[in-house]
């Protein structure tokens, strides 16, 4: 082999290449709304702001299936807040 060959092949070697193993997708959780009307609560507390009174059956998203002070933390409409969790039902 020629010093040419080998500068050609040297120049022409395969690069480790680093594969990251992808983030771990966190499973969603759903509720939905067991009684007439739910407020949902701008922090986990009963006399917090009401951002927006749900309807029986609608459907949230839990942030966590622990609740915090007896409230879930949920998203709807857009919306993140706090629901009493009594009234959720997970499915």
């Amino acid at each position: 082999m020629s010093e040419n060959e080998e500068n050609i092949i040297s120049e022409n070697t395969v690069t480790e290449i680093k594969v990251e193993k992808p983030q771990s997708k966190k499973k969603t959780i759903f509720g939905y709304v067991n009684c007439d009307q739910l407020n949902l609560r701008s922090e986990a507390d009963k006399d917090s702001d009401v951002l927006f009174v749900l309807s029986k059956d609608e459907p949230v998203i839990l942030d966590s299936a622990t609740p915090i002070n007896g409230f879930y933390k949920v998203t709807t409409h857009n919306l993140v807040g706090f629901c009493v969790k009594e009234f959720i039902t997970i499915k």
